[in-house]
Order: C-alpha cells, then sequence, then structure tokens
C-alpha cells in the first residue's frame, strides 16, 4: 500500500489542468441549474428541508402537507423521517437558508459538493498511481461524465456519496505511510457515507474490506484499517437503529439476484466502465510484463479498484430495487481506472491513446459495445442545460398559483412533493397512502402509473376513476404541454435529454364552481 511521495502530490493544488477542469466542471454543473423544475425525488428532499428550515428536524407534516413516497411507512410516531439518512435535508435547507427557497438554491450544496469530487478524484489517482497525467486524466473524465453531471445537479444524495466514496479511497491508500491521520479520514469518509446513504455505504466498505487483500497491506496497515472500520461502525451505530437498517434487508431470493447482477453489470459496462476498457485493463494487469515489472504498486491498485468494484455490484445484487443510482458511487474509482487504462495505452501508442480519449469524452460508442447504437450523452446534456423542456410540471405549478384558493385541495395520481414544495397548497396522492378526499377541488391524472402496491399511484388512479365524477362534477383544464413526468429522473431508461416528437398529456380537472369543497384529510395534526 505504499505510496510514493515526492512533488507530484504535493504541487497537485496549484496543477494548472486541474483548474481549467474545475473551471469547465463548474460552468457544466451550475449554468441553469434551476431550468428545470424538481421531480419527485427532489421534491421530497426539498420539502423536508423546508420544513428542517421551520422546525429544525425533518419532520414529514407541516400542518398542512405530508411527506412520504412509502404510503407513510417513511417516518415514525414522532413524525421524523426515518426512511434515509438526513444529511442530504440539511444540505438542501443549507442552500435554502442562504438563498432562498428556489429550485436552484436546493440544489447548488450538490452541485458544489461535485466540484469537490474533482480534486478529491485527482489526489486520489495521483496517490494510486503516482502520475500526474494519470490524476490529469481522471479528473478530465470525471468532470466530463454525463451520469456524475446529472447526478451531481440533483438534490439528492449522490454528490455527498461521491465526495465521500472518493474520501475513502484516499484516505485507504494512505494508510501505510500516515496510519492514524488516514484512519481517521478513512473513519470519517465511511460515516459521511453512511449518512449519506446507509445501502449504498455497507456494500462498498464491505467490498472494500474484501478486496484489501490485494493491495498485500503490511500488519499495522491491517490494524490501522480495523481501527478505522471500527471508529466508523460507532459513527454509524445510532443510525443503525433510528432507521431501521437491519429490518429492511429484503429475504433472499435467487432469481431476482441472478436478474439484478445481470442488470448492475451491464449498466456498470454500459456507463461506467465500457466493456473494451474493462477488457484493455485486465489485458494490462495480467500480461508478463505488467506482472514483473520494477514498480508492482499501481498494478495492485487497479486491481484493486477492479475487484472493489465487482463486489459492489455483487453486493447490490442482493438489495430490494435495481437502480443505476447506487451504482454511480463507483464513479471516482471508475475515472481513475479508466485514466490508468488510457495512460497505459497513451505509453503503447500515442495515436490509440488519443483515439479512446476522445471517444470516451464525447461519445458512448465503446460504452455500447456490442450493445447497438451510438450517441453523444455530452451533446445531449449540452442540449439539456441551454434548453427549456415542453414538459407539464411548470405550466401546472403557474396555473394553481395563478387559479387556487389558498384553501384548495389537489388531488395527484404521481408528482405532490414538487406540488407541494412549488405552490404551498394541500397535495394529496401519489405514494402518500392517506385517505383521500372525494371532492378535491383539482384532479391531476399523470400519464403514467408506476406503482401498484398498496398505497401507491395505481390505487390513487383507481379511487380517481371509480370515486369522482369527472364529468359531471369537473372541468378539464387545458394544458398545452406534454406530460415527461420522468424526464428529470437520472435513471438511463427515464432520462429525457430533450423532448420526444410525441407523449402523453396530462389530464387536469377543475370542481366547477357552486360544487361542494373537498373536505380536509383526516388524522394528522401539525407537530410542535
Amino acid at each position: 500500500m505504499s505510496v510514493p511521495t515526492g512533488a507530484p502530490e504535493r504541487r497537485a493544488a496549484v496543477d494548472p489542468v486541474l483548474l481549467v477542469c474545475l473551471a469547465a466542471a463548474a460552468a457544466l454543473l451550475l449554468w441553469n441549474l434551476g431550468g428545470r423544475d424538481l421531480w419527485q425525488d427532489e421534491g421530497e428532499t426539498a420539502m423536508l428541508a423546508k420544513n428542517i428550515l421551520r422546525f429544525k428536524l425533518p419532520v414529514v407534516f407541516d400542518g398542512v402537507n405530508l411527506v412520504s413516497t412509502e404510503a407513510g411507512m417513511d417516518s415514525g410516531p414522532d413524525r421524523l423521517w426515518r426512511w434515509s439518512p438526513w444529511l442530504q435535508f440539511y444540505a438542501a435547507a443549507g442552500g435554502m437558508a442562504v438563498f432562498g427557497s428556489g429550485t436552484a438554491a436546493a440544489r447548488l450544496p450538490f452541485a458544489l459538493l461535485g466540484l469537490l469530487c474533482l480534486p478529491l478524484t485527482y489526489l486520489l489517482a495521483l496517490r494510486a498511481f503516482a502520475s500526474r497525467r494519470i490524476a490529469r486524466l481522471s479528473a478530465v473524465l470525471l468532470a466530463l461524465s454525463v451520469p456524475f453531471l446529472l447526478h451531481c445537479r440533483q438534490a439528492r444524495w449522490y454528490a455527498l456519496a461521491y465526495a465521500a466514496a472518493a474520501g475513502i479511497f484516499l484516505s485507504l491508500f494512505g494508510l501505510e505511510r500516515r496510519p492514524r491521520a488516514a484512519a481517521a479520514a478513512l473513519a470519517a469518509s465511511a460515516v459521511l457515507l453512511f449518512y449519506s446513504n446507509y445501502f449504498v455505504a455497507i456494500g462498498l466498505l464491505a467490498s472494500v474490506c474484501l478486496a484489501a487483500f490485494l493491495l498485500r497491506p503490511a500488519a499495522r496497515t491491517w490494524k490501522a484499517l480495523a481501527a478505522a472500520m471500527a471508529a466508523a461502525g460507532l459513527g454509524a451505530a445510532p443510525g443503525l437503529g433510528f432507521f431501521h437498517v437491519l429490518d429492511k434487508a429484503p429475504p433472499l431470493s435467487l432469481h431476482r439476484t441472478a436478474d439484478f447482477l445481470a442488470a448492475y453489470a451491464g449498466a456498470f459496462s454500459s456507463h461506467l466502465l465500457p466493456l473494451p476498457m474493462a477488457a484493455l485493463s485486465l489485458w494490462l494487469l495480467f500480461k508478463k510484463d505488467s506482472l514483473h515489472s520494477a514498480d508492482p504498486e499501481p498494478r495492485k491498485r487497479a486491481l484493486f479498484l477492479l475487484a472493489v468494484c465487482a463486489c459492489f455490484i455483487g453486493y447490490l445484487a442482493l438489495g430490494p430495487w435495481m437502480l443505476f443510482r447506487y451504482l454511480t458511487v463507483l464513479l471516482p474509482a471508475c475515472a481513475a481506472l479508466l485514466a490508468w487504462a488510457l495512460d497505459r495505452a497513451w505509453a503503447w501508442n500515442r495515436a490509440a491513446g488519443a483515439t479512446l480519449f476522445l471517444l470516451l469524452a464525447g461519445t458512448d460508442v465503446l460504452h455500447r459495445v456490442p450493445l447497438g447504437p451510438f450517441s453523444s450523452p455530452l451533446a445531449g446534456f449540452l442540449h439539456e442545460i441551454t434548453h427549456d423542456l415542453a414538459d407539464c410540471s411548470r405550466p401546472l405549478v403557474e396555473k394553481l398559483k395563478a387559479e387556487a384558493r389558498p384553501t384548495d385541495v389537489v388531488l395527484t395520481t404521481y408528482g405532490d412533493s414538487p406540488l407541494q414544495f412549488y405552490t404551498g397548497l394541500k397535495v394529496v396522492g401519489g405514494f402518500q397512502g392517506l385517505e383521500l378526499p372525494a371532492a378535491p377541488d383539482w384532479v391531476v391524472l399523470r400519464a403514467t402509473v408506476l406503482d401498484p402496491r398498496p398505497g401507491r399511484d395505481y390505487d390513487t388512479v383507481r379511487f380517481i376513476l371509480d370515486r369522482i365524477d369527472l364529468k359531471g362534477s369537473y372541468e378539464p383544464v387545458d394544458l398545452p404541454c406534454s406530460d415527461l413526468m420522468l424526464a428529470g429522473c437520472t435513471e438511463p431508461q427515464f432520462h429525457l435529454f430533450r423532448a420526444p416528437a410525441e407523449a402523453r398529456k396530462m389530464k387536469v380537472y377543475r370542481l366547477r364552481r357552486g360544487r361542494r369543497a373537498a373536505p380536509p384529510t383526516r388524522g394528522l395534526s401539525a407537530p410542535r
């Protein structure tokens, strides 16, 4: 685990290439940050952040609205949020406290954390491979990674997790040289990751420990690693109980695990480490002149990072959901791996190395091998941040703010959290699992049903169609836009860089004048 010392790491902070990379990334991360409205998951973060500013804690009910995406199971009797760690909510609250309760303010802390990931990844690659060129390449590749940019522009836990993951690897590679300081940094990074997303943290830390033997650490390094993990365990212990982490482990299903393993492996090779680059990395690792080189440390660290990725994919396959966002915590490690492989390709043939870099930075050609047609995700991302999206989310908010009365109740099948955040009206439905009003003032039928489980949007749709007289008691509201309800979601199969040629419409209805208004939802009162 020893790392060569010398000028490169000491001078890394003033590397002009890193500074240029930071400037470019700042433009990509901050440009038009509030251009698209918050989508459902971000709305949850923003609502809980708003409640933090009012109550100092992430309470789920503010006296008007309930924040819930799990039919009420995401909070306890004290109405405190218990489904996921709170760090992301306090980060968003900090942005809103300083810059106001707008879209960009909620996202800004995460975009800035995304910027922090670049020097952390630079230092990670520098410490792992003792090469300024590899460090520069890793920062550039991460700054141009569209999954990285999309996730860091979200008011969610992702950028927090990336910074913590980079800190974990950076600290790990420094254990032998500075065991006490590195162990303390490793423990702090691990605790930060746990309180960003405990599911991801448990898997990544377990993967790091399993793969650590590939680094062939000395005895004192093992002791420092064990001390760091013990300290991290102590720091995470309160959260294990409060968030009921162990109770959320799903029962083992071999069929589901096999499906998830294939899906995660495919997503990894399609978006993080493309198959051609993985093959190149393995060839570089196991060809004879690498095995018998004078300095085997870079090879060991590359093999370690690959092993961590493989172990983490295996862990995610055991989870309850298949979500690409969990996999993205490997982005800093994959940027370092890609940079190492590119550097070796450059050393062999400069034209080949330059070609691989251009393909990785500007297209998804290598990521699509052997899956099919390729494109330029970076071009799509640039279009997204420089153009408006013809989505109904903003027109609906503007319509409600202009025409709804303060006491109006909105019943929606999906997207309740953003409507709560932007309008301040009472919004029910979605995934809240509440008793639904039979005569709401507004009804919003979204284009797609997402979840058939009890208390989710399928039940809300059935309630509206079976119990509400839309034709007799309501008048339709025309919104000249398409319902791109998951356009802001970062999952690759849902995210839209631009509006499709054809899309379904959102159906909005308003209670006719003189009709009975909706009674208040029962069973909730404001927190003290």
